[in-house]
């Protein structure tokens, strides 16, 4: 978890950079994403790819001014599988105690396998990519 980012508060331009630099950060790194965050533990939202968890029932998303198409897609797909769905602050110490971390983008979903040493799941990630791509091809 990269606990600063330039610019994640201005508009697309600018966070479509500083996605670029978390990108090259987590490559240096050796790592596949990096999550960034404030320095007080809240969550960036990346309108353009984001990031939600799931704690049992619950699917938990960030609130943004205006959600993405791939937000919209997960919580219609996650009501549609009968999840509980909140838009919340997103937080690192939610996403220590979350089952499952995922990542949505044009591409789809990406569960994340671990952050740091602690394990995440993946059944609930691909339930609802599988009904994203159902309700796809339906319409």
């Amino acid at each position: 978890i990269a606990t600063s980012a330039p610019l994640a508060d201005y508009p697309t331009s600018a966070m479509v950079a500083t996605r670029a630099l978390i990108k090259e950060m987590a490559s240096a790194r050796d790592l596949h994403h990096l999550i960034m965050a404030t320095p007080d533990g809240k969550i960036i939202a990346d309108a353009a790819e984001p990031l939600f968890i799931v704690k049992g029932h619950k699917v938990t998303l960030p609130v943004v001014a205006m959600p993405s198409v791939e937000q919209t897609l997960i919580e219609r797909a996650s009501i549609s599988l009968g999840f509980e769905v909140e838009q919340k602050q997103l937080t690192v110490e939610m996403l220590q105690d979350a089952e499952e971390v995922v990542i949505a983008s044009w591409q789809g979903l990406t569960a994340i396998n671990h952050i740091d040493s602690k394990p995440y799941m993946s059944i609930i990630a691909e339930r609802i990519a599988t009904q994203m791509e159902h309700r796809e091809k339906k319409q």
